[in-house]
């Protein structure tokens, strides 16, 4: 199966209110204003998660003010701080350091809080969780209103070993496949952690190179180390409906020129560097089975699809605009079969099902069939160019907080088809060559005889 990246996120991820007192808040909103010239608007208790997003709210972009800036002195180009970074973390072999993620805010989706030390090495492997390296990582994961818990998993480019406390075993995936690893995460609820920077060359150079508004927002102290303060303007709507900005910031080591932090909205990601390129082994990457603990082989069959909604069960009802700025909901498809495929622009699991959807959307487009795209609500990318890029040609639908958590889409991708009668007929998550043809089947089954 795929490898749902969570936002992710994401992937994942990818994945996506800041860790300040109201006045400072206030503060970086005033300031905000005056940079972009627009007013911020102000986030309601029932506003979703996305609309939390960046350093306050997400904002609509108008005309730039043309104010003489008020400070003589010349700031930092951002740009280069940024190259000058992926410079330095191209020398990292190995490292070490703590990682603290944590969510501030009040968000729609209950999000756990993760604590682990990292060890990591640069390494030509398959992607499992984190991109380009073999680690190991112990810690802890604290979901909402819960107590710690013990989090143990490890890869050493060929295993995959996650401590399961509950049935006190280690469990090994075998045979190693990178959508596996993602499917065990979001059924485990796993969240992605890790900064995967340290050892993927080029993270930095895609952000510097990709067009995007950068800004210095001065300089502060993580953990005692002075960083930069960048911020990446990410941009994503349309001409209609106007551009949203969210602003990512990153914190860049001033001596060192190593990432500190990452905040993109309400997500706050914090490292503590302990050592750099100290030799490791092996064993280094193999999580240990504790005293009084099994081991246990998972296979593909053993995985199961999370908690997504199951087959038989009414199919909330959504409102998503397209990328023209239409309004469209679910009812307006009853009496057809939907496809639903929540995915996002950097999931590469989730551009394999794409092909197999257009595949169907080529059989299916004269039958009462529909295929929806729904991109991730932490996709900073265009999902609309991606699909043009791509010759996608089904239909496309921006995706709200909403949306994910009716479906609980919280991992990407998740595929449902939905029956005429408006019911689950199939569900599924991740990537897996068999889906197509198990979709297929199931639109057989349920399609109506073309009338002759």
């Amino acid at each position: 199966m795929k490898p749902p990246c969570v936002p992710g996120v994401l992937q994942s991820l990818l994945l996506a209110g800041l860790m300040l007192s109201a006045s400072q808040v206030l503060a970086r909103l005033s300031s905000l204003e005056r940079q972009y010239d627009w007013v911020a608007p102000h986030a309601s208790p029932n506003t979703g998660w996305s609309q939390h997003f960046a350093v306050s709210n997400i904002k609509r972009e108008h005309t730039r003010s043309t104010a003489p800036a008020q400070d003589p002195q010349p700031s930092p180009d951002p740009k280069v701080i940024l190259l000058q970074a992926s410079e330095a973390c191209k020398k990292i072999k190995t490292i070490e350091y703590t990682f603290d993620q944590e969510f501030s805010g009040d968000v729609p989706v209950p999000l756990p809080r993760v604590q682990v030390r990292l060890r990591q090495e640069r390494a030509d492997v398959p992607a499992a969780l984190l991109p380009n390296a073999r680690y190991t990582a112990t810690g802890s994961i604290t979901k909402p209103g819960m107590v710690p818990e013990e989090l143990v998993l490890s890869f050493d480019g060929k295993e995959f070993r996650f401590l399961k406390i509950s049935e006190r075993a280690v469990l090994i995936l075998k045979p190693f496949k990178p959508d596996q690893v993602v499917r065990l995460a979001a059924s485990e609820r796993i969240p992605l952690f890790g900064f995967s920077v340290f050892t993927r060359d080029g993270a930095f150079e895609k952000i510097a190179a990709g067009g995007q508004d950068l800004t210095y927002e001065g300089r502060e102290e993580i953990d005692g180390v002075p960083c930069h303060v960048i911020a990446v303007h990410v941009v994503k709507g349309d001409h209609r409906e106007g551009r949203f900005i969210y602003p990512n910031l990153w914190y860049i080591g001033i001596e060192d020129l190593l990432p500190r932090r990452l905040k993109i909205g309400q997500i706050q990601q914090t490292v503590r560097i302990i050592q750099i390129n100290r030799p490791l082994t092996g064993e280094d990457f193999i999580a240990k089975t504790p005293d009084g603990f099994g081991e246990r082989i998972v296979s593909e069959t053993d995985l199961p699809a999370g908690d997504i909604l199951p087959v038989g069960v009414g199919a909330p009802n959504w409102r998503l605009r397209s990328p023209d700025g239409r309004e469209h909901s679910l009812t307006d498809y009853r009496g057809k079969i939907v496809v639903l495929d929540f995915w996002a622009t950097w999931c590469v699991p989730c551009v394999k099902s794409m092909f197999d959807l257009q595949a169907l959307h080529n059989k299916y487009e004269k039958r009462d069939v529909v295929i929806i795209g729904i991109s991730a609500v932490a996709d900073l990318g265009n999902p609309a160019g991606f699909m043009k890029e791509k010759k996608f040609t089904y239909g496309l639908m921006l995706g709200n907080d909403e949306a994910v958590g009716l479906y609980h889409a919280y991992a990407v991708p998740v595929i449902y088809v939905i029956g005429a009668d408006g019911r689950v007929l199939y569900r599924d998550m991740g990537y897996r060559e068999k889906a197509a043809e198990e979709i297929k089947t199931v639109i057989e089954r349920n399609l109506k005889p073309m009338k002759q």
